[in-house]
């Protein structure tokens, strides 16, 4: 969609929107988005507040997966620790953590022999 809108009516063909409307059985239908090439359907239509709805959730996990490899890089016992990511079925619906940190296997191992 993007390469559509910065080249219109190239190699991606052309970004068509429809804005919301009234549908033939009275209800309003969604705005949607579709790319076109010579007068065809290429892409979509897709529903626009669906996709935004999923660009946004992208940028936050982008921004989470940033943050947390900022804080990986400060950690105040960076040889001692480790960030893992939770695998999503291990995950707590009720509270989807998704990374942990805790003492890498050289500490576990040291903590262990040490007498």
């Amino acid at each position: 969609m993007r390469n559509a809108v910065e080249h219109p009516k190239g190699h991606s063909g052309e970004l068509k929107i429809e804005n919301i409307a009234l549908g033939a059985d009275g209800k309003l239908v969604d705005a949607r988005w579709r790319r076109e090439e010579d007068g065809k359907i290429v892409y979509g239509p897709l529903d626009v507040i669906q996709e935004l709805s999923v660009g946004v959730n992208n940028l936050l996990v982008l921004a989470e997966d940033i943050l947390v490899m900022v804080v990986q890089t400060h950690l105040a016992m960076p040889d001692a620790t480790v960030i893992v990511a939770i695998p999503e079925r291990a995950r707590n619906p009720e509270c989807p953590i998704k990374y942990r940190i805790g003492p890498n296997t050289r500490l576990i191992a040291a903590i262990a022999t040490a007498p």
